[in-house]
């Protein structure tokens, strides 16, 4: 196995080496050695920290990692949430608040003009960030819900192939949908009867942005098997290859070697990869704007932000400017720049 010598891999890159140009060079060095050997793992990359004394905070921990009772604790604090207000938003509950905002911030706008848009929460630069931002504002609810300001929504790593199994237990997100009964989900604490989603008109004919709440309340489905979920080897490559943070023209189409937000977002030619791989596998709501009816979006969400955390512990901060100080929507006073540093930011770190 090749491995970083056990003194650098103690500290970060950002550190080690002060020299952009000279950090591309021996990282993307480093980077071809690792991905020629057979082992080539996470631990191989420097601790997620900017840079910063990041003692304390919140930690985020695989699903892998957690004990009985950290699982027990994460699932009764999400159900909770159903039965408090937002914080956030009035007149709805801590979890359906993010439902409700995920699909408004996954539609077309049209302005007086009629000229369409989509909010910069998807398909652009700000996608990392504002799903940061999302997620930041989860962990609050998710502390108020279960009383415990220590709790955090841990990551699902997709690179471990013992992880769906842990993911979709019965004591943690509940399995695959019946597929003789609409695809409801039938087991564990999310099953139906015990967990009842927000139901949403996703299609708005007016394109006026809107979202309507259709009144009633419906049981979470999921279809397991569409596609295929990202290989070891392809999360990997997105840490270990360097590549700009995104390049021109900005959207879906951005060049993959060219855009890590891109690669990692998963809008490769030819098929859907990485980030929406995993929503296409899950199925069911995972794979609809509303996907946050699916606690397993914000375990899936943690991942995609320790990619990027990853990402900018390895290579620096490299995003665009000209997106920099852009308001991320519907998140009043918050711009990119303001979530650059993941502790600074969301009291976080990855573990």
């Amino acid at each position: 196995m090749i491995s970083l010598d056990s003194d650098l891999a103690e500290m970060s890159l950002q550190q080690h080496f002060t020299s952009t140009p000279l950090r591309r060079v021996l990282l993307g060095l480093f980077s071809t050695l690792v991905m020629a050997g057979c082992g080539s793992s996470f631990e191989d990359l420097p601790p997620i920290n900017s840079g910063n004394d990041v003692s304390g905070g919140l930690v985020r921990h695989s699903v892998q990692n957690l004990s009985a009772q950290q699982r027990e604790a994460f699932v009764n604090a999400v159900k909770q949430m159903k039965e408090i207000p937002s914080s956030y938003q009035e007149g709805v509950n801590a979890y359906d608040y993010f439902v409700i905002l995920h699909t408004e911030a996954f539609k077309h706008h049209v302005d007086e003009h009629g000229n369409h848009s989509m909010p910069n929460a998807h398909m652009q630069p700000n996608f990392l960030p504002w799903h940061r931002e999302f997620l930041r504002r989860f962990d609050h609810e998710l502390q108020r819900a279960g009383n415990d300001p220590a709790l955090s929504v841990p990551y699902w790593d997709w690179s471990d192939p013992n992880s769906f199994q842990s993911v979709f237990a019965d004591d943690f997100l509940g399995g695959d949908g019946d597929p003789n009964d609409d695809h409801r989900v039938k087991t564990g604490p999310f099953r139906a009867g015990e967990w009842e989603i927000l139901l949403l008109d996703e299609t708005d004919d007016e394109w006026d942005g809107d979202i309507d709440l259709v009144l009633k309340a419906g049981p979470l489905q999921r279809k397991f098997g569409d596609g295929a979920m990202p290989t070891r080897e392809e999360v990997i490559d997105a840490v270990l290859t360097y590549r700009p943070y995104d390049s021109a023209p900005f959207d879906t189409t951005a060049d993959i070697t060219k855009s890590f937000r891109n690669y990692v977002e998963g809008w490769w030619p030819g098929r859907s990869a990485m980030h929406n791989a995993v929503h296409v596998y899950v199925g069911g709501q995972m794979q609809t704007g509303s996907s946050p009816n699916d606690p397993a979006f914000f375990i899936h969400h943690a991942n995609v932000d320790r990619l990027w955390a990853l990402y900018q512990a390895t290579w620096g901060n490299q995003f665009p400017e000209q997106f920099a100080d852009e308001e991320l929507y519907k998140f009043e006073g918050v711009s990119a720049v303001d979530t650059y540093d993941l502790f600074r930011h969301s009291n976080a770190r990855y573990q």
